[in-house]
Order: C-alpha cells, then sequence, then structure tokens
C-alpha cells in the first residue's frame, strides 16, 4: 500500500525534511514517497530554483546551514492514523533507525515563545514565563535558546516554579544553544556551525505527563529591540515504521 503525494505536497514534506534532517538522499526520499529517483531529481531541480537545497552526489543538502550526516527512512505506511500525521505539514516528525528497513516514527511537540529585552517597570519583572504540555511521563526537555540581535548571558530556566536550570555561558549575536538529550549541549553560530559545548544535568530535564510552566530570564547586550528565541521541544509515544518490499 503506497501513499501518494501530488508534487507540490511532495516537495513540500521533502523540503521540511530537508529543514529538520540537513541532509537527504535521493534512494531513501524515493522509497519514502514511493515514486522514482528521476522524480525525486526532478522535486530537487524545483527546490534547488527556490534556493531551498544544494545538489550533492545521491542527494541534496540544505543551502547554506551545517552539513550535518543523517540516516532516516521511511516506509509505506501500513496504518490510516500513521499516514493522516504525514500528511500534516504542521506536524513534525524524529525518525529513528531501528533494523535494516524498521524505523520508529515519534511526533515532536515543539512550543515556541520569545523573550523580549524589558526595561524595567516599577512592579513589573524583568522575566518571562510560559506553558506547555508535555504528552507523556518521565519526558525529558529538548530545547533551543537563539540570542537574536544581542548578546545575552546569566541564562536562566525554571520549570514548574521549583526545578532551576542555570546555564553559565554568553551567546553572542545570532548563536544558539541546541539541547537534545544527554549531558551535553551544543553552541551553534549562526550559520550552524559547531563552537562548543557545555553540560547539562541530565536528570534536571525529566518532566511528568501534563501541564507545566517554564519561567526565562537572561541578561540582554544589545538592541533595545532584542529578545532571546525559546524553543521547547518533547516527544510523543513512537510509531514503528517498515518497508514492505
Amino acid at each position: 500500500m503506497t501513499l501518494t503525494f501530488i508534487p507540490v505536497d511532495r516537495q513540500a514534506r521533502i523540503q521540511k525534511l530537508i529543514k529538520e534532517k540537513g541532509i537527504v538522499k535521493v534512494t531513501e526520499l524515493s522509497k519514502i514517497f514511493g515514486v522514482t529517483e528521476l522524480t525525486i531529481r526532478r522535486d530537487f531541480d524545483v527546490l534547488e530554483k527556490k534556493r531551498v537545497l544544494e545538489r550533492t552526489h545521491g542527494g541534496a543538502v540544505l543551502r547554506r546551514r551545517a552539513k550535518e550526516e543523517s540516516h532516516y527512512a521511511e516506509k509505506n505506511l501500513k496504518y490510516n492514523s500513521q499516514k493522516e500525521k504525514m500528511k500534516d505539514m504542521n506536524t513534525e516528525f524524529n525518525l529513528k533507525t531501528v533494523d535494516e528497513n524498521k524505523w520508529e516514527l515519534t511526533e515532536v511537540y515543539s512550543n515556541k515563545f520569545s523573550h523580549p529585552k524589558k526595561v524595567r517597570q516599577p512592579g513589573e519583572p524583568l522575566f518571562s514565563t510560559f506553558n506547555f504540555t508535555n504528552p507523556t511521563e518521565n519526558e525529558k526537555v529538548n530545547f533551543i535558546i537563539t540570542a537574536v540581535k544581542c548578546e545575552i548571558n546569566s541564562i536562566m530556566m525554571e520549570f514548574d516554579n521549583y526545578k532551576t536550570v542555570k546555564l553559565p555561558i554568553t551567546l553572542k549575536k545570532n548563536e544558539t544553544l541546541k539541547y537534545e538529550g544527554g549531558d551535553k549541549a551544543i553552541i551553534y553560530s549562526s550559520n550552524w556551525e559547531k563552537i562548543s559545548t557545555i553540560d547539562i544535568d541530565e536528570s534536571e530535564m525529566k518532566l511528568k505527563k501534563g501541564e507545566h510552566s517554564v519561567t526565562f530570564d537572561c541578561e540582554f547586550k544589545g538592541d533595545e529591540d532584542a529578545k532571546a528565541k525559546i524553543e521547547i521541544r518533547l516527544f510523543g509515544t513512537s510509531d514503528k515504521l517498515i518497508i514492505e518490499h
């Protein structure tokens, strides 16, 4: 059973995948979408003209972004619920290789916030508080923090008014701190080049299922319209995917 996309939808999905993964391969996309490799190359032609990607031998990379090695694949989806998820362009997924022709499809719950530079006013806090939902039990929070038009330091996140995560670093203008689990977070330049890593206490990043809040604060050095962009990333349950021959 094959999940069929019209060309414009298939190209939109390829664009989304390449933005998430950084690199895609013709052979894998051909399996994912159930079309010929020639069709995928024609899709690349369209996306290259739109300045979305750059062609490589056997695939393509995201234009002007770091080239990260990545393995991902898909199958012709067996269940209608999975097919509907893949058709929804507003839904983000993580693909993890389990075995040959087998992968895990996990829905990503992305919560994006903005903490602007504020001028202190009587009785008004300088921090910002945001709410989000954790869809699964004891899920570890991933996060992305970007310094926009400024330099930021003394970064602090407090979850549910009791669990405090302090990040003793300075992010220069347009640099990004990205945490994807484990005991390290990575600092990237504005061009997504790896600069350095910092230590993270993984135990502090675990949250129970349900509603949560995060309070964010930092010190700014830069333009009056400077801000910090924060993305809290959580993951749903995983579905197993198999390509059937």
